[in-house]
């Protein structure tokens, strides 16, 4: 119901549009395809594109990941959610 997509929206500060990745720190989620998906994505449409949500990592492992991948630039367009 639209009452309840406006509390979870609330809830969480979600975006009006966005992507959402549940997932976390295992391999077999393949954090890395999703980022480096989204990084190629980012680069053709800017900040035009939804806001990427992930679930089921932190700020320091993403940092380290995003690092690691050497993707730098749309990390502003990644917003962080704790438990689902």
């Amino acid at each position: 119901t639209a009452a309840m997509l406006k509390e979870v929206t609330a809830c969480y500060d979600l975006p009006c549009r966005f992507i959402f990745f549940l997932g976390n720190t295992e391999p077999r989620k393949n954090l890395d395809g999703v980022l480096k998906a989204y990084a190629k994505l980012w680069q053709r449409k800017g900040d035009e594109l939804p806001m990427l949500v992930v679930k089921g990592i932190d700020s320091s492992f993403l940092s380290r990941k995003m690092t690691e991948l050497s993707l730098t630039g749309f990390e502003h367009r990644v917003k962080l959610i704790g438990y689902v």
